[in-house]
């Protein structure tokens, strides 16, 4: 992050719950609210409060999964603020957060206040 002065690099420090979960970023969004969406190569996706200073994690583990690369490749948002999600391996994912959120980001966990959900693509032939 720049603030016009200095930059503030972010990594993952294992005892700290609110740092970043891993080190390797796949990609970056910025929502209509100002949260930072930090898709990550193998921990899901963090969420980056500039209010708090905090990220706070979805890991995107589902069973049964065949997925075998579950890197967040794409983020985006919709104009009724749910975000999408597209991982390397061809799953994509919505996430409500407008039904959730209303209160703001209280769990270190968010993933188990607002569990994604996995939208099946159609098959062409």
């Amino acid at each position: 992050r720049y603030d016009g002065y200095n930059f503030k690099v972010f990594a993952n420090d294992p005892f700290n719950l609110f740092s970043l979960a891993e080190n390797t970023v796949t990609c970056l969004f910025e929502d209509s609210r100002g949260l930072l969406w930090v898709g990550l190569e193998t921990k899901g996706l963090d969420v980056y409060d500039p209010a708090t200073s905090q990220f706070r994690h979805f890991s995107l583990d589902f069973e049964n999964s065949d997925l075998t690369n579950k890197a967040v490749v794409g983020i985006a948002e919709t104009p009724d603020r749910d975000i999408w999600l597209v991982q390397s391996g061809g799953r994509l994912l919505r996430l409500p957060i407008a039904a959730c959120w209303k209160n703001g980001l209280a769990a270190a966990d968010v993933g188990a206040v607002c569990p994604p959900e996995a939208v099946p693509l159609p098959v062409t032939s």
